[in-house]
């Protein structure tokens, strides 16, 4: 699945938002493990009446509506703490979704059983702490596992673990011999083919060795097989960072081969370049977020907008068919009109 979108349009923040309700759902993490929750939260409103995080998921013949009231408070020290001020899961049998459009209905007439986190017993909610869900409940033997490559500080504090097998270095750089994480210690052992030196580097010093793309590609795989392991997903914000759009295909196309994923594992991902969904066979799992008159993200189906299977993705989205997929020629004018005021 991939989130489109130029620059600034939010694609960092929905998928973080994507992030946190899979982590709550599946992981069964607490609101405040590891800057779970979005910087967004943190306002004025959410912190007086809350805000309110909607998911909808399946699982062992039954659909679920999991609606939670997200708040947070400070300590003396003005630390941030979230918890729940209330949730109800909602669930209705497989054989009552009669069509499409009542797929998301949970309504009485739907026959739903409801789980109220105020009305739980009080041993059960003792047992739960104030910022975990009772999710719990329908999803504690979920089994699949999600893994996240965010473009931060805290995601190249391990770029390398145990022995980085060859057949994963040469596609991303043919003359590595041999990259190793030095066991018990903040470093990595590094060698190439076309030198007998042997050098050891630490974690912080290893992109003055080898490229940042060969870095993030080897955690890629590392994290997909993972994934493709026991059916799991893999969240990646800007996937096309540091590496040439064929290798993006490739990685793509793991998911795809269904000799390679056996289990129905997800790879999720937010891009700026239109031409990695070229390598997309479906039209439902591509998302186009766009400004609207007033400034605010929308986010579009691409499947909903267009019709035509055999129009090619990238030319859709780069020709700004869909609108606000591409810079304003106003605003570019502008610029240009600006540089050549003051040079």
């Amino acid at each position: 699945m991939s989130i489109i979108g130029i620059n600034a349009v939010g694609k960092t923040t929905s998928i973080k938002l994507l992030n946190l309700a899979m982590e709550v759902v599946l992981n069964h993490k607490g609101l405040n493990e590891g800057n779970l929750v979005p910087p967004m939260f943190l306002n004025e409103e959410t912190e007086k009446n809350g805000i309110i995080m909607t998911v909808y998921f399946y699982k062992d013949n039954k659909m679920f509506k999991l609606e939670s009231k997200i708040k947070y408070r400070r300590n003396i020290e003005g630390e941030v703490y979230f918890y729940y001020e209330d949730e109800v899961l909602k669930s209705k049998a497989k054989s009552n979704v009669t069509s499409k459009s009542n797929i998301f209905d949970f309504t009485e007439n739907e026959n739903c059983t409801e789980k109220r986190r105020s009305k739980l017993d009080r041993k059960l909610l003792g047992m739960l702490k104030d910022d975990n869900s009772i999710v719990i409940t329908a999803t504690k033997d979920s089994g699949a596992t999600v893994n996240t490559m965010f473009e931060n500080f805290k995601d190249k504090i391990n770029p390398v673990q145990g022995i980085v097998d060859k057949s994963v270095l040469n596609v991303f750089d043919e003359n590595l011999k041999r990259l190793e994480k030095i066991k018990g210690e903040d470093g990595v052992d590094i060698e190439f083919k076309n030198s007998e030196v042997k050098i050891q580097s630490s974690v912080i010093g290893l992109e003055e060795i080898i490229s940042s793309g060969t870095i993030k590609g080897q955690k890629i795989i590392r994290n997909a097989m993972t994934a493709l392991r026991n059916g799991g997903y893999l969240i990646i914000d800007e996937l096309e960072n540091h590496l040439n759009k064929e290798l993006v295909k490739m990685i793509i196309n793991i998911f795809n081969n269904k000799e390679i994923n056996k289990r129905g594992a997800c790879l999720i991902f937010t891009t700026h370049y239109a031409e990695v969904l070229d390598s997309f066979y479906r039209m439902d799992n591509i998302y186009v977020l766009v400004r609207n008159e007033n400034y605010f993200t929308e986010i579009r189906r691409y499947s909903k907008v267009i019709e035509r299977s055999e129009l090619k993705k990238s030319d859709v989205i780069l020709s700004n068919y869909i609108k606000g997929t591409a810079p304003k020629a106003l605003n570019i004018k502008a610029l240009e009109e600006y540089i050549c005021k003051n040079i």
